[in-house]
């Protein structure tokens, strides 16, 4: 007790008559600052959980102590000084937010407090808090790359994982961390595996037909409200040899002339790649219809003098068949098969065409592309007149007067031209001489 009270009562013993006299005593202990403050904590001190989005200022706790002193020995101021997170109001106790918080980059915050007299000489208390922080959903899914880049083969299987993840992070917890990934854009040709971002394919590929994809991944957490982002991956498709190359020309037929210089047979032909390389490896055969090894024609195929090319050029079967190989581009195996020429060396040639056949192979061999060597022929020889057997260079028939006619040309007399194809002669002029009387004589059909 702070204070006291002491009634005192005096009284007169000796007297016949006793008096008594009463009169109280108040007694004021002054306290003495002896008691140290207790704050009003469980064992082990405060624990408590607040939302990382608090303000600054808002309220998180409120402290409070006791002293079994009084007065200023009693009055009690409190503290913490390892944080400045946080604020105490020295005089209340109460603790509030002091700076902006980040569950993502501090989870939690234990914090000494103090709390001590205005005593002389001061004494305190001490305990702690245990401060931990409350998730909310406020980071997006962050993608580890700005884009992405893959290649697929178009020959690749359906189905098949196109070899990179698209990975998201979340730093948020549970489900506000929790990513799943979808396609925005998604046309039916790929899919992408919502948990692992895996992508893979859901139809065949074709280089040829698209060569290229640009796809938009989401990645969505699943807080509430959710929050998302979106990453852009650049699909590339392979290209494998699934094309044969291919051939064409606006000219089915050339024209070539006896006995002229040679004859250029592909003027306008072109080399089409239809599979996406730069570089054709492949083998052209340009070949003569007749590869007989002993043949009834005496053509060659050739190229000129002056032609170079880095591609390899052999020719076979007496030269009516050449073999075009290499690595190059197609418009260089464009630029050699122009240069192809035909040429006949026969004196008078016994057929009027000749057909050249043209055919690339890179794996795959194209549409064979022929071309008709027509023959125009020249009409340089004479017809021939002659007699079976050879030796004989004249005949007689005899004739009887008055008997009519008599045939005079005999079944041994041959007519001939050494022109190919001239089989029709235009004109015969049988004509007599040494008519002798010019009157009864004539020839007859």
């Amino acid at each position: 007790m702070s204070q006291y009270t002491l009634n005192i009562s005096v009284a007169n013993s000796i007297a016949v008559v006793q008096r008594t006299s009463f009169t109280h005593v108040a007694i004021s202990v002054l306290d003495n600052n002896d008691n140290r403050p207790v704050f009003l904590a469980p064992q082990g001190g405060y624990r408590t959980s607040i939302r990382e989005d608090l303000r600054t200022g808002s309220s998180v706790f409120a402290l409070t102590a006791s002293d079994a002193d009084s007065t200023t020995n009693a009055e009690l101021r409190y503290q913490s000084p390892n944080t400045s997170a946080f604020h105490v109001d020295p005089v209340s106790g109460l603790l509030t937010v002091a700076q902006s918080l980040d569950r993502e980059s501090r989870v939690s915050y234990v914090l000494q407090l103090v709390v001590h007299d205005l005593g002389n000489p001061q004494l305190s208390g001490n305990t702690s808090i245990d401060i931990q922080l409350l998730d909310i959903n406020d980071n997006a899914p962050t993608f580890t790359q700005a884009h992405y880049n893959v290649t697929i083969l178009e020959n690749a299987p359906v189905g098949v994982v196109s070899g990179v993840d698209v990975f998201a992070h979340d730093p948020d917890a549970g489900s506000n961390g929790t990513v799943t990934f979808s396609l925005l854009d998604n046309l039916g040709t790929f899919s992408i595996d919502p948990r692992l971002g895996n992508l893979s394919t859901r139809v065949a590929l074709d280089r040829e037909s698209i060569p290229s994809y640009t796809l938009t991944v989401q990645a969505r957490d699943q807080g509430n409200p959710a929050m998302s982002s979106t990453v852009m991956v650049f699909v590339s498709v392979g290209d494998v040899n699934d094309n044969p190359p291919h051939l064409s020309s606006p000219i089915s037929t050339v024209a070539f002339t006896e006995g002229s210089s040679p004859v250029d047979i592909s003027p306008g032909i072109i080399v089409t790649e239809l599979d996406a390389v730069d570089i054709l490896s492949a083998t052209v055969t340009v070949q003569l219809a007749s590869t007989l090894t002993v043949s009834p024609y005496q053509d060659e195929l050739s190229l000129p003098a002056s032609l170079t090319s880095n591609l390899n050029i052999a020719f076979q079967s007496g030269r009516r068949v050449m073999v075009i190989s290499g690595a190059s581009s197609a418009s260089e195996y464009t630029r050699v098969l122009r240069s192809v020429r035909f040429s006949n060396a026969e004196t008078e040639p016994n057929a009027e065409s000749r057909l050249v056949v043209i055919q690339v192979n890179d794996g795959l061999a194209s549409t064979p592309l022929s071309v008709l060597v027509r023959f125009e022929l020249v009409n340089d020889n004479p017809p021939i007149v002659s007699l079976s057997p050879a030796s004989d260079s004249s005949f007689s028939v005899s004739f009887t007067e008055g008997t009519g006619n008599v045939g005079i040309v005999p079944g041994s007399l041959r007519l001939s031209d050494p022109d190919f194809g001239a089989v029709n002669l235009s004109s015969v002029f049988v004509t007599l001489s040494g008519v002798l009387d010019g009157v009864s004589e004539r020839i007859a059909t």
